[in-house]
């Protein structure tokens, strides 16, 4: 998903949740991802 280079500890902290979330909608972790990468 993300590279080691953008392995950042901010990043990291969006990530992390943003796997709870996949878990409870697996709708949204397809939008997330892409949305966090992007910006």
């Amino acid at each position: 998903m993300v590279s080691p280079k953008d392995n950042s500890p901010p990043v990291n902290a969006i990530i992390i949740p943003s796997l709870a979330v996949n878990s409870a909608s697996p709708k949204k972790q397809a939008k997330v991802p892409p949305h966090r990468i992007d910006a």
